[in-house]
């Protein structure tokens, strides 16, 4: 493939770059709680402390916010960011205290980046990244006139390559960004000159600096500000992958090194693209001695609390409570005999079929099939699976987490649930 094809590419570094733009003009705080800037009621806490969802803990993945993914194809449209917000956007554990992928964590920034500048997300990385980069190929979306060079994502049915109907998202930040081989190797240049290119700076140099900051080593994260943060031997390397419907992504950049590699396919081949850029890597850095350093700017190993205590007793018993649907709360009636016999109730509906994962002392997973909530009756019943951590000692005896509703290539949706023992 041409290397002006455009492909929708991982979007968070992007995202990213313009937030630490914002932070340059001491718009933007990372360590300030992200409600800051959003409108009431913003982000919250089902678990832990509102305020400390931070900026940062968005764009490093430990804020606590389930895992989220939400496309919308041919004419449908995606609902406003802050009523995506308003239905998903709470953690499911204490910010800070795990590392939980998420997407829909940068499409709460690219709103914060919004609301910040004044514009919306897609006019300010444009304007304020892309265009001074000369990255004419890539944007939110396809860049206008550049419609001739936008990849056709694939997918297989049937033994055939059937090409994918294009979709939007209600997480921009996360997703949206099309981008070519030749334009991510200028926006790797960002990184590998410290925030300018070709004497345009776009970034400041503690900015690029601070990206590279694993201030999550803690809690097993590798992320500083959306870039995966590691070593290859010896060199430090900055990465992120990206993989949805009929597209797998792949960026590596080596600053010190003053190389990068990227591989794009239009098609969801994940192992490919990952078997390609070992391959790539392996030549880029054949010269390269190990170095065994620390990497600049990154912190020392910190020590973790252990996690409060919880209720150890046998699972066994009845448990009522809620699922917080955004459209109304649902009951849940959940019994365990013993391990792998469980009962359950959703609403008026009582399964009958479903999988027990897990069900131990202190975790409970299920996945079945029913009717859930408002759907387009085009769309088969979601796969709804239960994901629950009993509650600490310090409460009344229960379970709480996630319930996702998943459709195949379209979305996992999170909601929260709470259950506690009824003593009979």
């Amino acid at each position: 493939m041409g290397s002006e094809m455009c492909i929708r590419d991982s979007s968070k570094p992007f995202t990213a770059t313009a937030l630490m733009k914002l932070v340059d003009e001491d718009l933007i705080d990372l360590d300030k709680p992200v409600n800051t800037y959003l409108d009431k009621p913003g982000v919250i806490a089902r678990r832990g402390d509102t305020d400390q969802i931070t900026v940062r803990r968005l764009a490093n993945h430990t804020a606590g916010l389930p895992t989220h993914w939400n496309f919308f194809y041919g004419d449908a449209k995606p609902p406003s960011r802050t009523e995506s917000i308003r239905r998903y956007g709470f953690a499911a554990w204490p910010p800070g205290s795990c590392t939980n992928y998420s997407n829909l964590a940068f499409g709460i920034l690219d709103h914060v980046i919004a609301r910040t500048s004044g514009r919306t997300y897609r006019d300010y990385l444009v304007m304020e990244v892309l265009d001074p980069l000369g990255m004419s190929h890539t944007d939110v979306g396809i860049r206008p006139k550049c419609e001739q060079h936008a990849a056709i994502g694939y997918g297989r049915e049937r033994g055939e390559y059937v090409p994918i109907q294009d979709y939007g998202f209600d997480h921009d930040g996360a997703s949206a960004v099309r981008s070519s081989a030749r334009d991510l190797m200028q926006f790797a240049r960002l990184q590998i000159e410290a925030g300018q290119v070709d004497g345009k700076r776009v970034l400041s140099k503690a900015a690029v600096d601070s990206m590279r900051v694993r201030k999550a080593r803690a809690v097993a994260s590798s992320f500083g500000v959306a870039w995966s943060v590691s070593t290859t031997k010896g060199a430090l390397t900055l990465g992120h992958t990206g993989g949805m419907p009929g597209v797998s992504t792949a960026l590596k950049v080596f600053p010190r090194q003053g190389s990068a590699v990227a591989v794009l396919c239009n098609f969801g081949a994940r192992q490919l693209v990952a078997g390609v850029m070992r391959k790539a890597v392996a030549v880029v850095l054949r010269e390269v001695a190990k170095e065994n350093r620390v990497m600049a700017g990154t912190p020392g190993p910190v020590a973790l609390a252990p996690p409060p205590p919880t209720h150890s007793s046998d699972p066994a018993g009845r448990f009522l409570g809620k699922v917080a649907h955004p459209d109304g709360e649902i009951a849940l009636d959940l019994t365990v005999r013993k391990l792998r016999d469980v009962q359950l109730k959703l609403g008026a509906t009582t399964v009958s079929n479903f999988r027990v994962l897990k069900v131990d002392a202190h975790h409970i997973k299920l996945q079945f099939s029913v009717p859930f909530g408002a759907q387009p009756k085009d769309q088969p019943d979601p796969t709804l699976i239960f994901e629950l951590d009993r509650t600490p000692a310090s409460q009344p005896d229960g379970w709480h987490g996630v319930l996702y509703a998943r459709i195949p290539r379209t979305s996992q949706l999170p909601h929260w649930v709470q259950l506690q023992r009824k003593n009979d």
